[in-house]
């Protein structure tokens, strides 16, 4: 694939917009695609934005969205960008309470566990055995990137074959 048949300036909007949702984002952005030869249909093309979005929101995070469609509408592939004032955009409200959801779990399995190992570490090092607690502090660490890494692929995974290891609200 040619980069330069994907990237074109026509779908490139670096004027600040101000979209007070993101139906009039997903308008905006056919009209140039349907414009610029990408969709022969720029109507088509928002009710393909939408029956992605029902299968799970394109918000990335960090104000990233990437709203994107399959239709036969679509004459070949292409990008656009479009820089807009910040809007309320579903699905960052979900990354918050996951990530919070994350975090009090981590914290509620871990902290008996961790309380302890911090109470031997204080008790090592009182006694003047450096090296015993340095070796405990090395285990620990190593621990919790092997938790940390074992989470994050059960949590891809679970992504990848659409389910989900937190509960639903």
């Amino acid at each position: 694939m040619d980069l330069q048949s994907v990237f074109s300036t026509e779908v490139i909007d670096t004027t600040e917009r101000n979209f007070r949702g993101k139906d009039e984002l997903f308008r905006h952005m056919a009209r140039l695609f349907e414009k610029s030869g990408f969709v022969t249909s720029g109507a088509e093309y928002v009710k393909a934005l939408y029956e992605r979005e029902r299968m799970g929101s394109t918000y990335m995070g960090g104000g990233m969205v990437v709203p994107h469609g399959k239709a036969p509408c679509v004459k070949r592939a292409g990008v656009g960008i479009c820089h807009f004032t910040p809007m309320k955009y579903e699905g960052e409200e979900e990354e918050l309470a996951d990530l919070a959801i994350q975090y009090i779990r981590v914290y509620a399995i871990a902290s008996p566990f961790t309380t302890m190992v911090f109470a031997v570490d204080n008790f090592l090092r009182i006694c003047g055995k450096i090296k015993s607690s340095m070796a405990l502090n090395i285990v620990m660490s190593i621990l919790n990137i092997r938790s940390g890494i074992s989470f994050f692929c059960s949590k891809k995974c679970a992504a990848q074959k659409g389910t989900s290891i937190l509960p639903k609200a």
